[in-house]
């Protein structure tokens, strides 16, 4: 298996891709989440302006979705 470095991705990038790629829908779907994370990360991270009712909706939903993959990953990890 090719480490994540040769794939010139930031790591972040490259699990979530791992995730999508599967035929597990539960693995896809942590990786559609963890990629949309990580785009709001990024915006928040990058923009220079951010309305502050979207950036702190964003961040809600956020932490939400990762309780969720956490909790998806916590099942499958009950279910190998």
């Amino acid at each position: 298996m090719k480490k994540w470095k040769e794939y010139d991705l930031q790591v972040h990038t490259y699990v979530a891709e791992k995730f999508r790629e599967s035929k597990d829908q539960q693995y896809k779907e942590i990786g559609v989440i963890l990629e949309r994370i990580r785009k709001i990360r990024n915006k928040a991270d990058y923009q220079d302006i951010i309305n502050f009712n979207i950036l702190l909706a964003e961040a809600k939903n956020s932490v939400k979705s990762a309780k969720y993959v956490i909790q998806l990953l916590e099942t499958l990890k009950k279910n190998n």
